[in-house]
């Protein structure tokens, strides 16, 4: 857990965002060291901004910094069950160590100096990324990837529409 200053922000009577009267606020952060992310993109019009990015990857926020080590082809078979690896479920599942999270699906902000707007939120399974253990679910939305071990399958997301 981390504590980390933030920089509160609030409405005017214009709409527009000013710095809060209350100065910074400190939250507090879930932070993960030497993690590992499979990220599995079906636009394949993306590949080439992987292969050769034109900044710094980063995850939502500017510290979140990415480093790629390969991008590869793979196809994926869709599939009724198979062992999961730490990823995050719209389904809760019982006997996988996880922690239950809010998220959104999507964030949009089309006009500088206003918030965002927050698409819809759910609640979400996130699996512990240290365990080092698959586990057997059943499920929509698996495949199986063909890079992977023949009981490895995959979740991939259907997203809502904005």
């Amino acid at each position: 857990m981390e504590l980390e200053k933030t920089d509160r922000l609030a409405l005017d009577k214009k709409g527009v965002l000013q710095p809060h009267r209350e100065g910074q606020g400190i939250l507090k952060r879930r932070i993960h060291f030497k993690t590992s992310l499979d990220l599995y993109v079906t636009n394949l019009e993306l590949e080439e901004g992987f292969r050769s990015p034109v900044s710094t990857p980063c995850l939502g926020r500017s510290q979140d910094v990415v480093w790629i080590t390969g991008v590869n082809r793979v196809d994926l078979e869709p599939v009724e069950s198979g062992k999961i690896g730490p990823t995050m479920l719209p389904a809760m599942k019982e006997n996988i160590p996880s922690l239950i999270v809010r998220c959104p699906e999507w964030f949009t902000n089309n006009t500088v100096g206003r918030t965002r707007v927050v698409g819809p939120v759910g609640r979400y399974q996130a699996m512990l990324p240290t365990s080092g253990i698959r586990f057997q679910v059943d499920m929509p939305e698996l495949y199986h990837p063909s890079d992977a071990a023949e009981d490895h399958v995959i979740y991939l997301h259907k997203w809502l529409p904005s």
